[in-house]
């Protein structure tokens, strides 16, 4: 996989299907998280590697939908992120 130089190629991590009172939450009612882990950065990236658990704004970066993977992705700049978890 090849990303643009100063991006970050960013796997969300899922949503809680439960509460911790064990009622289940429906899909519709589930935020997004705001914090996944980085599966592939661009040439420029100095910040940010491979593995790195990282948070960012809700409403950042560029969604990606893979072929046969339930997964969220996200494309981020590599300066919409903001630290590592």
């Amino acid at each position: 996989m090849t990303i643009g130089r100063n991006k970050v190629f960013v796997k969300r991590e899922k949503a809680p299907e439960t509460t911790a009172g064990g009622l289940t939450i429906p899909d519709a009612a589930r935020e997004k998280p705001d914090y996944g882990e980085v599966i592939a950065v661009g040439a420029d990236v100095k910040d940010w590697k491979v593995g790195d658990k990282v948070t960012f704004p809700k409403w950042v970066g560029f969604i990606v939908v893979l072929p046969n993977d339930n997964s969220d992705y996200l494309v981020v700049f590599e300066d919409e992120i903001w630290l590592a978890i």
